[in-house]
C-alpha cells in the first residue's frame, strides 16, 4: 500500500486535494499539507513531518510539490533525504496527481512508472489556437 501528499503555497495542496476527490473521490491515502502565507517554515515542517509520520504503514510514499526550489520542496527533500521509500515530485499539475492518486488508491502504482505518468500529464498543457 502507498500514500500521496501534496504540497505547495498557498492553498495549492488542499485545492488539488480536493479537485482529485470531486473526480474521483476521498480516501486516506492521499492527504495535503498547504503552506500558507501566514505559516512559518518550522510549523510547516512540524505539519510536512506529522504526515509523513501519519503514513507510516505505507510501503511507499509519493510527495508531490508545487514548484521546484520552494519551501514545501526544500522541506520534503530535508525530510525524505534517509527515507528510502518515498519519491518527492515537482512542478506536478492535477493530471500528474489525479493519475498517480488513481494507481496509488488502486494498488497498482510502481515508482519506476514514474517517469511515463509524467510525460502523459505534460500532454496535458497546451495552448489553444
Amino acid at each position: 500500500m502507498s500514500g500521496m501528499i501534496i504540497t505547495g503555497h498557498g492553498s495549492f495542496a488542499s485545492g488539488m486535494l480536493e479537485a482529485i476527490g470531486m473526480l474521483t473521490g476521498q480516501d486516506a491515502r492521499i492527504q495535503a499539507v498547504d503552506l500558507p502565507p501566514e505559516a512559518g517554515e518550522d510549523a510547516f515542517c512540524d505539519q510536512l513531518k506529522a504526515c509523513l509520520d501519519r503514513m507510516e504503514g505505507c510501503g511507499h510514499i509519493y510527495v508531490l510539490c508545487d514548484l521546484l526550489g520552494g519551501t514545501p520542496f526544500k522541506t520534503a527533500c530535508l525530510l525524505c533525504r534517509d527515507l528510502k521509500r518515498t519519491d518527492v515530485l515537482y512542478g506536478v499539475n492535477l493530471p500528474f496527481a489525479l493519475g498517480l492518486s488513481m494507481q496509488v488508491v488502486a494498488g497498482t502504482d510502481r515508482p519506476e512508472s514514474l517517469k511515463d505518468l509524467m510525460e502523459e500529464a505534460r500532454q496535458y498543457m497546451g495552448k489553444v489556437g
